[in-house]
Parts: C-alpha cells; structure tokens; sequence
C-alpha cells in the first residue's frame, strides 16, 4: 500500500510540473496556423527582417536569442488584419524585450503597440503581449489563428 501511495505521489508531482511548464511557441506551427486561418505568412531571420520594409523599425539583428520573424496578414472587410511575431529560442530571451522593466523592452514594446494598433480593429483592447518564448502585436484574430493562449 504504501508503495502505491508513492507511485501515486510520484505520478502526481510529474503531471504538476508538466501543467506548470507551458511549451515553446514554434516558428512553423505559429505560421501554419495562421495560412489555415488564410493570412499570407513571410517568415524572416533576425537579419533579413530589417530590410523587408515593414512599418516597424525593430533591430532585430541584435537582439539576442531571436530565431524567426513572422509576419502575417490579410483584409477583411477593407481593414487591415494582421499579426508580427518575435520567436525567441528561450522565454528568457522574449522577456529580455517583451517585458516592460527594461528600456530595451519599453522602446520595443511601443514600436510593436504601435504596428499592433495599426493591424487590430479599434474593438480590440489587447494589441501587444509576450506568450512564453514569442512577442507578439497585432488583431486578437490572429492571435488566435495563430494558437497563441
């Protein structure tokens, strides 16, 4: 008995780690989710990104831990509807410029509020946000498509 009452325990304690550990965000399930949903996806490296002529200045050359940029888009009844992704390879990393302690993060932050408020209709009062290892600013609409709790 009292080796089953340990088991149990044992079983307990690793299914309470695993709820407690929310699972990285992947580059290519966050932009396949996005195609279903019908947006157009570009992915870029940290280094590509700042030439593709997005109306955000991120520097995502230097920014440390950065592994994808993904951005996505489409229009839905005239208006602009799309999402800008910062995939990092450790939650570390995303906090580092998606928490709002820093200056790094802060200037970052206002940049991606910015794109987010010009790709969400005025009905949505979240914009921006960090989730795990990834940033995120765009419409609650893709956000969801994209899978991002």
């Amino acid at each position: 008995m009292k080796r089953f009452i340990s088991l149990a325990a044992a079983v307990v304690l690793v299914l309470a780690l695993f709820t407690g550990c929310a699972a990285s965000y992947s580059d290519t399930s966050l932009a396949n989710g996005l195609a279903k949903a019908g947006y157009t996806v570009d992915r870029y490296d940290k280094n590509t990104f700042e030439g593709a002529q997005l109306t955000v200045a991120l520097e995502t050359s230097k920014m440390e831990g950065l592994q994808k940029v993904i951005y996505a888009y489409k229009t839905v009844n005239d208006a602009n509807d799309g999402i800008l992704i910062l995939v990092f390879d450790t939650t570390e990393h995303a906090d580092k410029y998606g928490s709002t302690s820093t200056g790094t993060a802060t200037a970052t932050m206002s940049l991606l509020y910015a794109f987010g408020r010009s790709h969400a209709p005025e009905s949505d009062t979240s914009v921006y946000g960090t989730a795990n290892n990834i940033i995120w600013a765009g419409s609650s609409a893709a956000k969801s498509a994209a899978g991002i709790e």
